[in-house]
C-alpha cells in the first residue's frame, strides 16, 4: 500500500513536471493510475470473488472514470 508521503510525492512530481496543471488535475491522474492497477487485479478474481468483494462495489458505485470500462 501507498504511504501518505510517497502519494504525496507522487502528486508532487506530476506537478513539477508539468503533466498536471493543478492539484486536482494530479490527485486525478495519480487515483486513475491506481485504479486501473486496480483493475487488474480485480480481473484475476473469480466471479463469486467478484461479486462478494466490497472494494469493487465501491469502485462500481463511483462509475464516472473511465476506468469503470475495464471492471466490467
Amino acid at each position: 500500500m501507498t504511504s501518505q508521503s510517497e502519494m504525496q510525492s507522487a502528486i508532487d512530481e506530476l506537478l513539477l513536471s508539468g503533466s498536471a496543471s493543478t492539484m486536482a488535475e494530479a490527485e486525478s491522474m495519480f487515483l486513475d493510475a491506481h485504479l486501473v492497477e486496480i483493475a487488474g487485479l480485480a480481473e484475476r478474481l473469480t466471479e463469486e470473488e467478484f461479486g462478494s468483494n466490497e472494494l469493487v462495489r465501491l469502485l462500481l458505485a463511483h462509475g464516472s472514470r473511465p476506468w469503470v470500462d475495464s471492471l466490467l
